[in-house]
């Protein structure tokens, strides 16, 4: 899965809008499908990664 930044203008990474609403997307072999859309990157983060609810710890 990926997230994709709804932001007007061109396509940017997912950290440099954090705050900006995020598109959830999955490949199905073919093609990206749309999962979700949501708030935040951190929402996205925990609809793709549910099995990681923290940050690494470094």
């Amino acid at each position: 899965m990926r997230a994709l930044t709804l932001t007007p203008g061109q396509p940017r990474a997912a950290h440099l809008a954090p705050h900006a609403p995020h598109a959830v997307v999955r490949w199905d072999g073919r093609r990206w499908k749309l999962v979700a859309i949501v708030d935040n990157l951190a929402a996205a983060q925990a609809l793709m990664r549910p099995d990681k609810p923290d940050p690494e710890l470094w």
